[in-house]
């Protein structure tokens, strides 16, 4: 639809003398969709290619998709694509950043990340070291978040603090670094520098 518009903007723009320049860039686009199209665009335009690798793409469509959970639906595609088909690239079109997250998540967890996997090389399905393995990092992280400090909220006030206390607070704060020798006021002159250290250049 983009396209479409951009194609009557373009010389409508060159009318009136304000001259609007169309470059579309893809490494997926059927050019030939374009390029042949006589009602997109009237003149042909120039194309540049930069050769570089192609390789096979395959389309896979579903043929309903429920509007309610498109992403899972997006998620189990992945994943038979994944198991049925030989290795490859599988490229997915998701609509925002906060969907590709979801997905990415779900499909690390389903299908972990394999250290000394060679290409090429089919496994087997996950070995139970490997499943151990995984099992544990995980109870790891678990620990280490369950390790937080807790906090009594019985320990604070719940009446607000007022400004002018907030400022006090702020000054005796002051005092009390002064005090305690802050590194913030020392002059450190030019030759402060030990030998072998450089002076940064921020």
């Amino acid at each position: 639809i983009l396209i479409g518009l951009l194609s009557r903007i373009v010389p409508l723009r060159a009318k009136k003398g304000q001259l609007l320049k169309l470059i579309i860039m893809s490494a997926t686009l059927r050019v030939e969709d374009f390029t042949a199209n006589q009602k997109l665009f009237p003149v042909p335009p120039p194309v540049i290619q930069v050769d570089a690798r192609q390789f096979p793409v395959t389309v896979h469509f579903n043929k309903r998709t429920p509007l309610e959970d498109y992403s899972g639906e997006c998620f189990r595609k992945v994943c038979k694509i994944h198991r049925m088909l030989p290795p490859g690239g599988i490229l997915v079109f998701l609509t925002g950043q906060a969907e590709v997250h979801s997905l990415c998540r779900r499909l690390r967890k389903s299908f972990p990340f394999c250290k000394n996997a060679t290409p090429g090389f089919e496994f087997e399905d996950d070995s139970v070291e490997a499943v151990r393995r995984f099992k544990k990092s995980k109870q790891k992280k678990k620990n280490t978040l369950q390790s937080l400090p807790k906090i009594d909220l019985d320990n604070y006030s719940i009446l607000p603090i007022d400004e002018g206390d907030e400022d006090r607070e702020a000054a005796e704060d002051d005092e009390e670094a002064n005090s305690a020798g802050s590194d913030l006021d020392l002059d450190l002159g030019e030759n402060c520098l030990q030998e072998g250290e450089k002076p940064d250049s921020s």
